[in-house]
């Protein structure tokens, strides 16, 4: 391997990338025999050596300070003749930027989770006067498990010492970076906030909230402009979580959340809020739904003549709990309604006394069940350490009230009250009690993922038919290995069984692995004012199928250095282009389409059918959005058997094409 061999007593292995200070090296430890990640200043040509030392070393004593399970753990530092390094814990796995480009839109749960421990690592920081000051993704590095971890310190700093800049200059991404910081004002933890808001905005919705042509235009939109919707933009996301998003965007730092921690909380409890419309309380007598909002009235049942037969719910092995769309409910055996209230659902007064079991043997089994599920289970605020869907016991007397709980990542989202009822002999017998021990889990599909897509997956040895993303039946109580082999990225075992995942991993039943590079990329970038359609194929590789990336207005596409055969289409434009590009490594290659114009078509006679570069369109006369550049136009009279094609440059606003019957 050209260059160096070692940094210190660290061995190098390869070269990982390229950081924003310099080179970034894998390297081995071998005092303690771990991998370690080398990041090495390089001072770029005209840039000041002194201020970018000085930076390095920032990076050293902000992140040195830090320990966080979100935050990755600065180890050494150290010179070895004219260069300066820093030993870092290795990440194995993939930074966000590269999730989101093969991903684009994160599934509502896993962003909730991943900006929850983001907030979580940048609150903690807040709390010792550190401000990280360039929070976007490529910062963000997915571990094996799915954990994010913030790296990159180099340009924090202590609110409570000296500035880390002079005068006004602007360190940091212009898409991240929030209006204080695009102005050169001070910064504080609002401004990492805001950045927060930016990832959590294109987790959502797969789009940047500000674009421009360049960075001077990205930063005036930041500064003075509002993004669009993010449920304009993907209507699944509610009004209420659109509103939290644009709070921590705000343009005046006070008037976000006080602190990350808070913002996560509200975007929890938006996800909450939506599974929890109504808290249902189930006693003796009955069922009863109480909505969450009090303007919401409960949904009448239709009067009927009380009914001999007492809540299985509460007291049988038959019922459940279940958690979905509109919230939490109690089924109490075939034939209910859960939605509806029952009106009179009593235990009849003709139950002998003598026919009840003694109470110390009374014994309350029911079923708790979550969409999605993977949620903790707490009683009476205790944690019963177990997740949804389960089957638990609880021990009581007639009339005693519990409080059941679900949570997810510390947070309630889902409680009701339960109204322990009087046993009855029809379902307390004993031959119909089901042991604890007997319950049976049923095994789960699971899909498997990689980051990127397209790996070949190995399961216990055995190869599956389809690439990732693949889907496979997981039993509990089995040990599984997997390794993914994906040409360009180095192989990758895991080992594990169903009781090591975590709750995201078992609310999603998808299993996600990042995948590591075996070269350093280079990009494919596209910032179009239209959605385009990418078609990428190795150049020499007629044959081979393209990867297809799209359509969006904008992308960003890790490929290996070399060239590529390239298909650019936006068919609602009447664009097509076909481009023959070289691609370096660690560099970013971008595409640019024309733009867009407003073209009336006419003809004579009327009623007139056109086609723009062979296809349909509509009949005469009729505005079209079409690209600028040469096109086809062929006008067709199918009454007069006469037909016109012409070939039109489209270069001005309100452009005119024309044609007459007759006439070429």
């Amino acid at each position: 391997m050209a260059g160096p061999t070692h940094f210190g007593r660290y061995n190098v292995k390869k070269v990982l990338g390229q950081g924003a200070m310099g080179l970034v090296y894998l390297a081995d430890d071998p005092v303690i025999s771990r991998q370690v990640a080398i990041k090495v200043i390089k001072a770029p040509p005209g840039e000041n050596t002194e201020e970018l030392l000085a930076r390095f070393d920032r990076e050293f004593r902000s992140a040195g300070t830090l320990s966080h399970p979100n935050v990755v753990t600065v180890y050494d530092v150290g010179q070895q003749d004219d260069s300066h390094f820093i030993a870092l814990e290795y990440v194995h796995g993939q930074s966000l930027e590269e999730t989101l480009g093969s991903i684009r839109i994160l599934p509502l749960e896993h962003a909730a989770d991943c900006i929850t421990q983001i907030c979580s690592a940048l609150d903690y920081a807040h709390d010792r006067g550190i401000v990280h000051r360039d929070v976007k993704p490529a910062n963000i590095l997915i571990d094996a498990a799915g954990h994010p971890k913030i790296t990159d310190f180099g340009i924090a700093k202590f609110v409570s010492g000296t500035s880390v800049t002079q005068g006004r200059d602007v360190i940091g991404t212009p898409t991240y970076m929030s209006p204080e910081q695009a102005q050169g004002n001070p910064v504080t933890g609002a401004s990492d906030q805001f950045a927060v808001g930016v990832i959590l905005y294109r987790m959502l919705t797969g789009e940047r909230p500000f674009t421009g042509e360049n960075q001077t235009t990205v930063m005036y939109r930041i500064v003075h402009e509002q993004p669009i919707p993010i449920n304009k933009l993907n209507p699944r996301i509610s009004p209420a979580l659109n509103d939290v998003v644009m709070k921590a965007l705000a343009k005046d730092p006070s008037q976000r959340y006080p602190s990350c921690n808070v913002l996560a909380e509200a975007v929890n409890n938006v996800i909450a809020h939506a599974r929890t419309d109504a808290t249902v309380v189930a006693g003796a007598a009955g069922l009863a739904i109480i909505p969450s909002d009090p303007s919401i009235s409960p949904p009448t049942a239709p009067s009927r003549a009380p009914v001999v037969r007492p809540w299985r719910m509460i007291v049988g092995g038959s019922a459940a709990l279940g958690l979905v769309a509109t919230g939490l409910w109690l089924m109490a055996g075939s034939g209910s309604d859960p939605n509806i209230p029952q009106q009179s659902e009593v235990v009849g007064s003709d139950m002998n006394e003598s026919d009840m079991p003694p109470l110390e043997a009374l014994n309350r089994r029911i079923r708790v069940e979550s969409d999605p599920t993977g949620a903790s289970i707490w009683l009476d605020g205790a944690d019963l350490t177990t997740l949804t869907p389960a089957d638990i016991e609880i021990e009581g007397n007639p009339g005693q009230i519990v409080r059941l709980a679900l949570r997810r990542a510390g947070l309630i989202t889902a409680e009701t009250t339960l109204t322990l009822g009087p046993q009855t002999p029809d379902i307390w017998a004993p031959e119909e009690t089901i042991p604890p021990d007997s319950v049976e889990v049923a095994p789960a599909r699971y899909q498997i993922a990689t980051g990127p897509p397209g790996a070949q997956v190995v399961l216990n040895g055995e190869r599956l038919e389809s690439v990732t993303p693949a889907f496979a039946t997981l039993s509990p109580n089995t040990s599984y290995s997997i390794r993914t082999e994906l040409d360009g990225y180095e192989a990758a075992s895991w080992a594990f069984t169903l009781d090591d995942l975590n709750d995201t991993q078992r609310t999603s039943q998808t299993l996600y692995f990042p995948l590591t590079a075996s070269y350093v990329p280079g990009y494919l970038v596209l910032n179009a004012p239209y959605s385009v359609t990418i078609d990428v194929r190795a150049s020499g590789t007629d044959t081979a199928q393209p990867n297809r990336y799209g359509p969006s207005a904008r992308l960003e596409i890790p490929v290996r250095p070399g060239p590529y055969d390239l298909t650019l289409s936006a068919p609602s434009v009447y664009f097509e282009r076909f481009l023959n590009v070289d691609v370096a490594a660690s560099t970013k290659r971008e595409l640019r389409v024309p733009d867009v114009l407003s073209v009336q078509v006419a003809a004579v006679p009327s009623n007139c059918r056109v086609r723009i570069d062979g296809r349909d369109v509509e009949t005469t006369p009729f505005r079209a959005n079409i690209t600028r550049g040469f096109h086809e136009f062929e006008f067709e009279w199918p009454a007069l058997g006469q037909s016109v094609t012409r070939t039109e440059m489209i270069s001005e606003p309100q452009q005119r094409v024309f044609a007459t019957a007759g006439q070429s």
